[in-house]
């Protein structure tokens, strides 16, 4: 088993009304060391190919990130972002969308 699959939880969460089913983030995700455990990074670190898009995803509410950052390609066919949804569930998207609004790779690291 990958250190990916041994750290993130595998399966799928529901969805109600668009809202997430689960509101709370996961509490024990370090969302920075999770960026980079995934390669987000290649694509999305300051200096990268698709840093501002990051920058600009920041804008956008919790349940719309965290539904893109689980499946993509469900918004954009064709995109180079993988899916994560077997390997990302809601709570651990959440916690890594809160750190995306809250400055993501560009923020001063802790």
């Amino acid at each position: 088993m990958s250190a990916v699959y041994g750290t993130l939880l595998a399966g799928s969460a529901l969805w109600s009304g668009g809202a997430l089913a689960q509101s709370e983030p996961k509490k024990d995700v370090d969302p920075a060391a999770l960026f980079d455990r995934l390669g987000c990074t290649l694509c999305h670190a300051p200096g990268a190919r698709y840093h501002d898009r990051i920058v600009t995803a920041a804008g956008k509410s919790e349940p719309e990130l965290v539904k893109w950052i689980r499946n993509p390609e469900k918004f954009a066919p064709g995109t180079a972002m993988p899916t994560y949804a077997s390997l990302v569930d809601e709570p651990t998207a959440l916690a890594l969308a809160k750190w995306i609004q809250a400055g993501g790779p560009s923020a001063p690291r802790k």
